[in-house]
């Protein structure tokens, strides 16, 4: 059952907590913690030092001392596009569930579904204490043509939305042309208009704007659009890059990461300590770096938009009471689906009770994630899967999609399968990070084509097949 939406605007009536059945009314098991999440837009492992993957990455003080407070993942794993892993951080589902598996555009009629129970509506479930929800930055998960428009963001339940709806050069000015980063339209609480405030400073000034005035607990979800394209020339106070008009497409992505950085320190300087402490913080890429800012050992072809470890491979980063040993790493397979059941553990939830599984009167929601609690706890625990999933294709929304591409992976073995192309077998060694040749273009050894045969079987079960995929309207 579709959730109601008033007839006039297309908002969502919430009622408590509802993905796509009956209001649940849930009951907090725990305190509940103030929940910051950050999203940097087309960023991958390569341009952090500690994760010691990345040739010579920018200055990333912020996220180091995050790490360093808290915990880091070495292996997670988002999709190859920003709207697509966007749709797992919110919903803890893959896309063949959801419908989104590639980049919504401006004029898309198919967005994520109304009907998908959100982070912002999780929160919401119990009254007590009753959770405020924010979201700054850049949405990229609704469209000018699909259900609710400009109001998208509040529609899947936030009380408060602003920043770019897609990327900056989707929405061309009749005037200027295409948007940038100190021209752009903006998307204040469904009213769009363009600024020509810098937009990772106006990003920041709105969320700790809503810090000022959210009451306790909150959820804040901050998404920056650094340092996803257009590249271009950021502020001079805020990296240390010496841009000129030669300078290559790296050095300006660079010096977007290290604004970005640095105007993320000033949103964690204005959380002050006592509210830090109470606030869990989750850092996170969307996906890896785009072809033409990617550092040694990946290759541009081995970037954004494909599933090699280049373009899925993803930091995520998690500071706050939620981190028992910080400074610590888990080795621990983890995929952005997971980050919706541990959000809503940190909202002092029953994931199952939010999702319906423990009531008959739901139809219960199913999920992808596992919450990522054990190993916050204690980093060293074994991993619970020992494969991680990506995926792609086209178009969103189409029960039938013509165009895909499917990842699977263990520690040692890498399968890619496409629509269009031969299938790919990887190995790996220990501590290697990046793909070598494929193996299908030999023929394969006795382990190899038992580990090619398991993946696609492991594949096989992953995907819903295409005749029971059906949307969440």
């Amino acid at each position: 059952m579709a959730r109601p939406r008033h007839w006039l605007t297309g908002l969502v009536l919430l009622s408590g907590c509802q993905g796509y059945g009956a209001p649940l009314v849930c009951e907090r098991i725990d305190e509940p913690t103030n929940v910051l999440i950050v999203v940097a837009d087309d960023m991958g492992v390569d341009k952090l030092g500690f994760m010691g993957v990345g040739a010579d990455p920018p200055p990333t003080p912020t996220l180091d001392a995050l790490a360093a407070e808290g915990m880091f993942f070495d292996r997670a794993y988002a999709n190859p596009a920003c709207s697509p892993t966007r749709a797992t951080l919110m919903t803890g589902r893959h896309g063949w569930r959801t419908g989104i598996g590639r980049t919504v555009m401006e004029d898309d009629a198919f967005v994520l579904p109304l009907g998908e129970l959100t982070i912002a509506e999780a929160a919401k479930c119990a009254d007590d204490p009753v959770y405020s929800t924010s979201a700054a930055g850049k949405w990229h998960l609704g469209s000018m043509e699909g259900p609710a428009g400009a109001e998208h963001p509040l529609a899947q339940g936030f009380d408060w939305a602003a920043g770019s709806l897609a990327n900056f050069r989707n929405v061309v000015d009749p005037v200027q042309g295409e948007g940038d980063y100190y021209h752009w339209e903006k998307n204040d609480n469904g009213v769009l208009s363009w600024t020509r405030t810098y937009a990772t400073t106006d990003t920041t000034n709105d969320a700790i704007a809503r810090l000022e005035h959210m009451p306790e607990p909150w959820l804040l979800y901050v998404a920056y659009n650094a340092p996803h394209e257009p590249h271009m020339a950021h502020p001079d106070e805020f990296h240390s890059v010496e841009l000129t008009e030669d300078s290559s497409v790296r050095d300006f992505y660079d010096a977007a990461v290290e604004s970005m950085d640095t105007e993320l320190g000033r949103l964690i300087d204005a959380l002050g300590d006592e509210r830090k402490d109470r606030t869990n913080v989750l850092f996170l890429g969307d996906n890896g770096t785009p072809k033409d800012a990617i550092a040694a050992p990946y290759d541009r072809d081995h970037a954004k938009l494909t599933l090699f470890e280049g373009g899925v491979r993803v930091p995520v980063i998690v500071r706050g009471p939620a981190v028992s040993q910080p400074g610590s790493r888990s080795d621990a397979w983890v995929q952005t689906v997971d980050l919706f059941p541990t959000i809503v553990e940190w909202f002092g939830l029953d994931v199952a009770q939010v999702t319906g599984q423990d009531d008959g009167a739901n139809p219960p929601i199913t999920l992808d994630g596992l919450s990522l609690a054990p190993w916050l706890q204690d980093p060293d625990a074994p991993s619970a899967r020992e494969t991680v999933y990506a995926e792609s294709f086209a178009e969103n929304g189409d029960p039938t999609p013509q165009r895909y591409h499917h990842m699977i992976r263990d520690a040692h073995w890498k399968l890619i399968t496409h629509h269009d192309a031969p299938t790919e077998l990887y190995a790996f060694e220990p501590d290697q990070v990046n793909e070598g040749p494929s193996l299908l273009e030999e023929p394969l050894t006795a382990d190899a084509q038992e580990a090619c045969d398991r993946l696609e079987d492991v594949l096989d079960a992953q995907i819903l097949t295409m005749s029971e995929r059906t949307w969440m309207d």
